[in-house]
C-alpha cells in the first residue's frame, strides 16, 4: 500500500515538473516572438534618410544621405580647390573629396606616381568624363582627369563594407559638374537641416 502510494506521489511529481518546464518554454517563446515583432516594427516604422543637394564652388554639385555629417577643409593651398569629408555618426568608416590642379592625365602615370598597383581596375564615367576606380586597402578609390583637375573621391569602408558602398555608389551617379559662377558658397540643401557643412575647426553646437 505504502508503495503503491509513494508510486503515484512520484508520479504526479514529475507530472508537475513536466508541466512547469513546458509552461516556462512556452512563456520564453512568447517573449521570443513579442521581441521579434518588436524589432520588426521598429525598422518599419524607422523613416529612411532624406537626400541632401550639396554645391560646391569649385564647379560640382553631389546628393548624399542627410544623416551624414559633412566637413569642408579650409583651403591653403593654391593648387586644391575643393576638400571635403563626409562621415557618419554611428558607423565607421567616411569618403573623400578632393579637386586640385594636376599635371597628370594618365591614371597608370598616377598609380606609378603614388606607388599603387591594384589587382583589378574598373573604367567608369564621373559625370561625362571618364574615371578609374579600383579597390586598394579596403578603400574604394574614384579617380578622373579634366583639363589639368584630378578629380579622386576616397571610400574608406572599414568594417561596414555594404553600408559605405552603397553611400559611395550614390555620390559617384549623382556628381555632375555646375558653372562655378551660379555657387557663391558651397550650400547643402533638403527640407529637414539648416546647418549642413560644418567647415574644419568650427565647433558643432547641438
Amino acid at each position: 500500500m505504502v508503495k503503491k502510494i509513494f508510486i503515484i506521489l512520484s508520479l504526479v511529481i514529475i507530472s508537475l515538473i513536466a508541466w512547469k518546464i513546458f509552461s516556462l518554454k512556452k512563456m520564453n517563446l512568447a517573449k521570443n516572438d513579442q521581441a521579434k515583432n518588436t524589432n520588426v516594427l521598429s525598422e518599419e516604422s524607422a523613416p529612411p534618410p532624406t537626400n541632401k543637394e550639396y554645391l560646391d564652388e569649385s564647379g560640382f554639385k553631389i546628393t548624399y544621405p542627410n544623416n551624414l555629417v559633412m566637413t569642408k577643409t579650409d583651403i591653403i593651398d593654391e593648387n586644391i580647390y575643393s576638400e571635403l569629408e563626409l562621415t557618419s555618426e554611428e558607423k565607421t568608416g567616411k569618403i573623400e573629396i578632393k579637386i586640385e590642379a594636376s599635371d597628370i592625365a594618365d591614371i597608370e602615370d598616377w598609380l606609378t606616381i603614388n606607388k599603387i598597383k591594384p589587382e583589378k581596375k574598373d573604367q567608369i564615367k564621373l559625370s561625362d568624363i571618364e574615371a578609374t576606380q579600383f579597390i586598394i586597402d579596403n578603400k574604394i578609390e574614384t579617380i578622373a582627369f579634366d583639363q589639368g583637375i584630378e578629380i579622386s573621391i576616397v571610400t574608406d569602408l572599414k568594417e561596414n563594407k555594404e553600408y559605405w558602398t552603397k553611400i559611395n555608389q550614390q555620390i559617384i551617379s549623382s556628381f555632375s559638374f555646375v558653372d562655378p559662377k551660379t555657387v557663391e558658397n558651397p550650400t547643402s540643401t533638403n527640407d529637414n537641416s539648416n546647418n549642413d557643412v560644418v567647415f574644419e575647426g568650427e565647433e558643432i553646437i547641438e
